[in-house]
């Protein structure tokens, strides 16, 4: 007797797989390019777009991105082209360009984990010369000002995490939201055209979502997307938050605002990665059991990149916000981790099976996601299993009688590799699990 744990039918089509679910805050490396030169296999995983949060940090040396990097001299006249260094950043985002990937814009700075003090996370003194310099940032890579480009860079955000430490904004989010309006008013009065949002809050926060809707209502200004961040290892919640978001905005009378999750992982605790932090710890949180580089992660990513498809998400960033380390998707012997594989899993499926079609989950561990070829002729299903504990799994699918099967699994002993399954009473794939634990399929039918 079978145990259905997902319905799939490739003869309903529902729509379009929404591709800037799959972005990330990582691009190829302007820092170490010479020495090991990562663009390969940033193309692999196939990420829509690119926000630009961090970069300065994982470039050690270089002056990019943000704003203090770029215009350096607050005294001086933000409207004189030579006061501005952008040569780095050019170069980083021509990289990132090239490889098919977009770019979302996160203007102000990175974050700066230097104790009490700080020396660049530090609010402006004075916020419409401030948004001068912005004007100019944008001018230079959307106007072609200062030896620019014409790069059309849709989404631009102001700053990051106001609502959080002083390591990244240290006026309190009272004090952020008069600055948000001050850079949107000015960013939007000079380009019309551009999408501009924030607050990229740390968590959902929806006291601070508050706050910010009614502060723009009475501003008489309807930000362009409105963002937080997310780190856990509750995929369900995860899910479950544009919606409750999307409520929030439409409460406040901003039916058009985007909805933008551009920070998020896998964590169970921050212990032995921000505090507490021993060799120990470290390990554990990343290569233990249910470890950061593990398959817990990586069938979280793919749960979550699931799951959202049916939710009002406008775009999501995976964080990824480095090559190497806690967030990254090497190890140190540059073989690729299970984060890696999981994210090439899914922009496999949105390159070649964009149309979405029909698939139900019938199992709380379950999530799935079956597309389409343009063409019709070749169709895909995606399986996640987080933290499920039944060995085998059943698939009821239907619509593709006679079709030759692939099967490639990601979990403790595979690595997006070939997967034997078989059929069971006509249409139902049986998938037997080799432990119990998290893993993922990707079937392939010709």
């Amino acid at each position: 007797m079978t145990n259905i744990v997902a319905n799939v039918d490739f003869n309903k089509e529902t729509g379009r797989i929404k591709k800037a679910l799959h972005a990330s805050n990582v691009a190829p490396q302007l820092s170490d390019r010479n020495i090991y030169d990562f663009t390969p296999r940033f193309k692999e995983m196939n990420f829509y777009a690119s926000r630009t949060h961090d970069w300065a940090l994982w470039n050690p040396g270089q002056r990019m991105i943000d704003t203090h990097f770029i215009f350096p001299l607050f005294k001086e006249d933000p409207k004189d082209p030579t006061h501005y260094f952008f040569d780095s950043s050019d170069e980083m985002i021509q990289m990132c360009l090239n490889t098919g990937t977009k770019v979302f814009y996160r203007l102000g700075t990175s974050i700066e984990h230097t104790g009490g003090r700080h020396f660049n996370a530090v609010a402006p003194t004075d916020f419409e010369k401030y948004a001068e310099i912005l004007a100019g940032i944008v001018r230079h890579y959307n106007h072609g000002w200062a030896n620019g480009f014409h790069h059309n860079i849709e989404y631009w955000e102001v700053w990051c995490e106001p609502d959080g430490t002083t390591s990244m904004w240290d006026r309190g989010f009272d004090g952020y939201i008069p600055f948000f309006i001050t850079v949107f008013k000015r960013l939007k009065q000079e380009f019309p055209e551009i999408k501009v949002g924030g607050p990229a809050l740390c968590w959902f926060n929806k006291d601070c979502m508050d706050k910010f809707c009614i502060a723009c209502k009475d501003a008489q200004i309807e930000p362009d997307f409105l963002s937080w961040h997310c780190y856990t290892a509750d995929a369900v919640d995860l899910i479950r938050q544009p919606a409750h978001a999307r409520k929030i905005l439409d409460r406040h009378g901003f039916p058009n605002t985007e909805i933008s999750i551009n920070e998020w992982h896998y964590l169970l605790s921050w212990q032995g990665l921000h505090y507490n932090v021993t060799p120990d710890l470290y390990r554990h949180a990343i290569h233990g059991p249910a470890g950061m580089s593990g398959i817990e992660s990586a069938a979280f990513n793919l749960a979550v990149l699931c799951g959202w498809q049916e939710t009002p998400l406008d775009s999501a960033y995976y964080y990824g916000g480095n090559i190497d380390g806690s967030w990254g998707f090497r190890t140190q012997n540059l073989d690729m981790n299970k984060n890696f594989y999981s994210m090439k899993m899914f922009g496999t499926l949105i390159a070649d099976f964009p149309k979405k079609c029909f698939s139900e989950s019938k199992c709380n561990t379950v999530f799935t996601l079956a597309g389409k070829s343009e063409d019709g002729k070749r169709c895909a299903l995606l399986i996640s299993d987080y933290r499920g504990c039944s060995r085998t799994l059943d698939i009821e699918i239907n619509g593709m009688e006679d079709r030759k099967l692939e099967v490639y699994a990601l979990d403790d002993n595979h690595d997006f590799t070939h997967f034997n399954a078989t059929y069971l009473h006509g249409n139902i794939l049986t998938l037997e699990k080799e432990r119990c634990s998290s893993s993922a399929y990707l079937l392939v039918f010709e």
